[in-house]
């Protein structure tokens, strides 16, 4: 901090920024302020910059947080004439969507700014106040609910995660991606879900003979077999289905690829 760059601070919703930011303030707690960028007199201020509003904005505070940025319209011009105009101050900026924000601040902070990304909380960390046998037993709870702080601490981390996902999540899919359908998202989710943790898939084969007496479809082992099938295990192993064996002959006209 205090080295001429202007510090933004990416992270997920809930993931722990603004305690983050806090912190930081209660040890510079002289000449430092907190600012939440979801008042609209401050959007108004950093969305329409005027360098007499901004002296008086700053004044003489030598550490200052904006929180949120990313509702402000235009953010990166407001942030660039800060650190330009005012030097001596350390501005922190937080920003829960990394989309918005890191479009906003990309070309008007070029080679002005140092980036950093706020994770959940890791294992390692868990490690340093937890013994091995509590960590353990913490680890279901980790692989179902993830690792936000509160999801942890929870007495209902499935409500906390629901409506992190709901409130938050979906809600930056949506503006993101044109979607248009916020219960048909989940529902694709919670389908890949259960796809992904299945251990195996038992899908008939869907033509009969040796290919049907293999048993069950083994359970895909990352998103592009999720997305592709075995349609690309089949392409590698050639025409004939294995390397070396000759092509099969392709179907007459009455017949069907079925069987």
């Amino acid at each position: 901090m205090f080295k001429g760059k202007t510090l933004v601070l990416f992270g997920p919703r809930q993931v722990g920024k603004t305690t983050m930011a806090r912190a930081i303030l209660a040890r510079h707690a002289d000449h430092s302020a907190y600012v939440s960028c979801d008042l609209l007199e401050v959007q108004k201020l950093l969305r329409e910059p005027r360098l007499e509003e901004l002296r008086r904005f700053v004044a003489d505070h030598r550490l200052m947080v904006l929180d949120e940025a990313q509702r402000v319209d235009g953010i990166g011009l407001a942030l660039k004439i800060l650190h330009e105009h005012f030097p001596r101050t350390q501005f922190l900026v937080t920003g829960s969507s990394s989309f918005e924000l890191g479009r906003s601040v990309k070309e008007p902070l070029t080679g002005r700014k140092r980036e950093f990304l706020l994770y959940p909380v890791s294992l390692a960390e868990l490690a340093s106040q937890h013994d091995f046998t509590a960590l353990r037993e913490l680890l279901p709870r980790l692989l179902r609910f993830g690792s936000y702080p509160e999801a942890i601490t929870s007495d209902a981390p499935a409500e906390l995660v629901r409506a992190i996902a709901d409130d938050y999540l979906f809600r930056d899919i949506l503006e993101q991606e044109n979607f248009k359908s916020v219960s048909l998202l989940r529902a694709l989710l919670e389908a890949l879900a259960g796809r992904t943790s299945a251990t195996s898939l038992p899908y008939p084969s869907p033509s009969p003979g040796p290919a049907a007496a293999a048993g069950p479809l083994q359970a895909p082992q990352s998103l592009a077999d999720l997305v592709l099938g075995d349609d690309s295990a089949d392409e590698s192993a050639g025409p004939g289905g294995g390397p070396g064996q000759p092509p099969e002959a392709a179907p007459g006209p009455s017949s069907s690829a079925w069987g």
